[in-house]
């Protein structure tokens, strides 16, 4: 296989993979011994409890191995990355051929690609399909607001430094490129919850596992950038970061969207859950930590809240800032009603899902009489039509495809077929 059109990778190989060769204690920002016993984490405990119902408590062994895990990156993807910029090869064709035509489209593909493959292609043993897309159908309720919810519950992680110098990298989170990539990650929610869109060559399963790819190219290139202190933050995108955005799609949402009147079981959750563990074995997450049970989420929340020491990272504001303003600045250009109330709609979720101190360090709009409104109206018709959903299949089924079509439409909206690329802006 050659590609003399396109410029091929620089040759230099990075060895992403020695980070987590012979570690066994995590990296300096690992503080949970302090946190894990501070006022702080005791708040955490109790709100715990008293929206969620679990118990949840120091845990030193566990947090111990996911400190451990922030030297780990993916452990398959990113030697298979490294194997193509060996071989001087671009890796986004690479990519792109791989996911058309499988190990046949490439000649003579690396031993590190065919092991990817081969494991992501592999029907895990715990997988239940019919679970699987139960959860999926759970989640797709939600909607567009299960996606505004999403990017609004990631405002506080983006104040760990880790995850904002990371995603600073791609060039594509921050000012006038923000809007975009998170309709580029709803696109990415969206196939991946369709009915069977993570079957093996389904679309949802292709953008996972191009997602996955360019994980690996961002850890290469990040930790090539003198800004970031490897013994200090670890991996970039490490096997422990990303258990964060498996939870916010499942069991956060199915929670704590209850305060706006979503109807979800202790069984919606646990399929939600479940396809999102099947997503995230799928991206090369790390499954022995991520959760089973509603009480190893709890814990996990808890544990995870606890890792680090508080930062307020000038990138994290700049990302969370971005992100806000990317509303705003589609509601002025749009000028059109659904947009001014994405807006408003993103405003009164970050008085739900942000914590104050968050908003006061991030500065984002005085959410308070949006929230109050937004409540007003949103919670009675939400508990009315989960009432109804569970009542009568048939309305159900209804609202299931009306939700589909609305979510895709909106997305589809703002981007074309030409906009959805998966792809950084540095050059690799």
């Amino acid at each position: 296989m050659s590609d003399t059109a396109l410029p091929a990778l620089d040759r230099t190989p990075v060895d992403i993979l020695t980070l987590a060769t012979g570690r066994d204690t995590p990296p300096s920002s690992f503080a949970y011994d302090r946190r894990a016993h501070s006022e702080e984490a005791h708040k955490v405990r109790s709100m715990i409890k008293r929206f969620m119902g679990e118990d949840t408590a120091p845990n030193p062994e566990l947090a111990h191995e996911m400190g451990v895990g922030l030297w780990q990156g993916d452990a398959l993807s990113d030697p298979a990355m490294m194997a193509i910029a060996a071989a001087g090869l671009n890796p986004h064709t690479v990519i792109e051929r791989l996911l058309e035509g499988g190990l046949d489209a490439l000649d003579s593909p690396p031993k590190e690609v065919v092991a990817l493959w081969q494991q992501a292609t592999s029907i895990p043993d715990w997988l239940d399909w019919e679970t699987l897309e139960y959860g999926a159908e759970v989640y797709r309720r939600y909607g567009v607001a299960g996606f505004q919810f999403q990017g609004v519950a990631t405002i506080p992680g983006y104040l760990n430094e880790s995850i904002a110098l990371t995603l600073m990298s791609t060039g594509q989170y921050a000012d006038d490129t923000a809007f975009k990539r998170f309709l580029l990650t709803c696109n990415f929610w969206m196939e991946t919850s369709d009915k069977g869109g993570m079957r093996p060559g389904a679309p949802g399963w292709k953008v996972a596992m191009q997602v996955r790819m360019l994980h690996s190219l961002i850890r290469r290139t990040v930790l090539k950038r003198p800004r970031w202190e490897a013994e200090r933050l670890g991996m970039p995108i490490s096997s422990t970061i990303m258990l964060g955005a498996p939870m916010i799609s499942s069991y956060l949402l199915g929670q704590q969207m209850k305060i706006l009147g979503y109807a979800a079981s202790d069984d919606d959750i646990a399929a939600m859950m479940h396809l999102w563990r099947y997503i995230a074995y799928v991206m090369g997450v790390d499954d022995r930590h991520f959760p089973k049970s509603h009480s190893e989420a709890a814990q996990l929340l808890h544990d995870t809240h606890c890792l680090w020491e508080e930062t307020t990272p000038d990138e994290g504001i700049q990302l969370s800032q971005s992100f806000m303003n990317a509303f705003r600045n589609r509601a002025k250009a749009q000028a059109d009603l659904e947009s001014w109330r994405d807006y408003h709609r993103a405003i009164a979720q970050s008085f739900f899902f942000v914590p104050a101190p968050v908003r006061k360090t991030v500065g984002t709009p005085d959410p308070r009489f949006w929230a109050c409104l937004h409540w007003m109206t949103a919670f009675p018709r939400n508990r009315l039509i989960g009432a109804l959903s569970y009542a009568a299949p048939a309305f159900n089924r209804w609202r299931d495809r009306r939700v589909s079509r609305r979510r895709r439409a909106w997305v589809e909206r703002e981007l074309n077929a030409a906009s959805l690329v998966y792809r950084p802006q540095p050059k690799y």
